[in-house]
């Protein structure tokens, strides 16, 4: 890892350089003064400029800004050896993947596909096929892979934020520096109160240069961030796509296992904790054998056109992944919900109506409606989405083919309510006993979001504001949470001696709305 990155380091140290040069390398211009620029001390004397043209390059102009100049490059500098740092890391990652992205995976068996990654470095992609096999060989089963993948995602983009943060400062500093020196310019100006010549073209000379050089290092800065995004998104869009169809592979893989691997080569396989990508070649081989013998999922094979032209209706429904989610109300799900339609031999169906639909919960799928028809693709699979309406609870969507008597299957997802928004009152108040003595109703409560649905397990506090009574254990202060029905509830005993008793009610989370509860102690 030290070698690549020393390697990574020196290949943008030279590209640096070379974007330097161009930059600084203006052609020779005729100077009209040669005496403007002292060609020891590498100064331009603002005495002696009659006319722009005295400025023979970008560095020139840059010796008007003074020190601030160095700063605002060296700014520039370690924002540009970031940007290609990052740049030549995944222009690697791509050249390390490129023989793996060039093999067949609806067609390559596990072989082929464990010999690519074994001779090949390290990327993205082998990390997240590696990832996956050793997933798959640990639960036997490669349900719920796709939320690896978009695990492994998520991931990948937090890390890039970390790049873009650190891309954002050095935007934002050489905004910042040139801003800074456009006021010590000014200073240099007006300082004094005496405007001589010199003074003024020196001053101004910095604010506005300084002003200069700020906006266009962030101006480019932002612009390689923004095309290291472009090519770091193509690179993500690249792997997801390509490891969709290998757990697609590894789905029907699961469909075959069972009876892929003879006796005495099931003795050979490694434990379950073994990771899939150290299995022997024999066990291997022995899938590969079984994969051979069934049709690819992702094509429509003839058998599956004549089964359709006959009528055959051995339908099998499989659920993907989207299944037993939660979020909060009115909000889409975070994943859509995918399902496969095959024959009896495991192969996906192509081109068949599903029929997906609301039964329960007052969701809504893709289309704004309660019932979507969506047609399988050539993989068998079909999807759609699902938004959850504005009450907390259960949806339940069925999944059908149309005109079919086939069992149908269903998806569950929980609409959970949003943050708390006021506390109200359900009884309890206003009760008089004798003092000293408990109040034969409690204290009663319940939290709701902006939609009125309940909020359970929220702290609620309960405080004497008036009065000598308490609550169990003699505690002035008695804290509890709701239950699920968003109800909390507290049991009251008035103070000694005659008089009100007031209680203050207030809820994690609702700062600006408070219950009061009063008791009067009678003598």
């Amino acid at each position: 890892m030290i070698d690549k990155r020393i390697a990574l380091i020196v290949i943008c140290g030279m590209l640096l350089l070379v974007l330097v040069h161009s930059l600084v390398a203006f052609p020779q211009t005729p100077v009209s003064d040669t005496t403007a620029i002292n060609p020891t001390s590498k100064t331009v004397n603002p005495d002696l400029l009659t006319n722009i043209r005295d400025l023979r390059s970008l560095w020139d102009i840059t010796l008007l800004a003074g020190f601030w100049r160095y700063i605002i490059i060296l700014d520039f500098i370690l924002g540009m050896m970031t940007v290609l740092y990052k740049g030549t890391e995944l222009a690697l990652d791509r050249h390390h993947a490129r023989e793996l992205e060039r093999l067949d995976l609806r067609k390559a068996t596990l072989v082929d596909v464990m010999r690519v990654i074994k001779n090949n470095k390290d990327s993205m992609l082998s990390r997240l096929f590696k990832h996956m096999l050793d997933l798959y060989q640990t639960r036997r089963s490669a349900e719920g892979l796709s939320n690896e993948i978009v695990d492994f995602v998520q991931i990948q983009q937090n890390r890039f934020q970390t790049f873009q943060a650190k891309m954002a400062f050095f935007s934002d500093t050489a905004g910042a520096l040139g801003l800074l020196g456009t006021v010590w310019g000014m200073f240099l100006t007006f300082f004094g109160g005496d405007l001589e010549k010199h003074k003024i073209l020196s001053g101004m000379g910095v604010a506005l240069v300084t002003t200069l050089m700020g906006l266009i290092v962030s101006v480019f800065l932002n612009l390689f961030t923004t095309q290291t995004y472009s090519y770091f998104r193509r690179r993500i869009d690249r792997v997801t796509d390509l490891t969709s169809v290998f757990r697609l592979r590894l789905h029907q893989m699961e469909q075959s296992l069972d009876n892929s691997i003879p006796d005495e080569e099931s003795e050979m396989a490694p434990p379950v904790a073994s990771p899939a990508y150290e299995l022997s070649e024999a066990v291997l081989a022995a899938v590969d054998r079984q994969l051979k013998s069934t049709e690819p999922i992702f094509e429509v094979t003839s058998s599956l056109i004549s089964n359709h032209r006959n009528g055959n209706n051995d339908y099998k429904l499989i659920p993907i992944s989207g299944d037993n989610q939660s979020v909060m109300v009115n909000r889409r799900l975070e994943k859509p919900l995918v399902v496969q339609i095959s024959n009896g031999n495991g192969n996906g169906i192509a081109n068949k109506t599903l029929v997906f639909e609301v039964v329960s919960g007052n969701g809504k799928l893709a289309n704004g409606r309660k019932q979507q028809e969506v047609v399988s693709d050539a993989s068998g699979l079909a999807q759609t989405e699902l938004i959850l309406g504005s009450t907390a609870g259960e949806n339940r969507v069925q999944v059908r083919v149309k005109d079919s008597s086939n069992s149908a299957i269903y998806f569950s997802a929980w609409g959970k309510p949003t943050e708390p928004d006021r506390v109200i009152y359900i009884s309890g108040n206003h009760q008089n006993s004798a003092a000293g003595k408990e109040l034969k109703e409690p204290f009663v409560i319940k939290v709701v979001d902006k939609f009125d649905n309940p909020v359970p397990n929220l702290p609620v506090t309960y405080k004497v504001m008036k009065g000598k009574g308490y609550f169990p254990e003699k505690k002035t202060v008695f804290i509890t949470t709701t239950d699920e029905n968003g109800i909390a509830e507290a049991y009251f005993t008035l103070g000694s001696k005659p008089g009100f008793n007031s209680v203050q009610v207030t809820a994690k989370g609702i700062r600006k709305m408070r219950l009061e509860f009063e008791a009067l102690g009678q003598g």
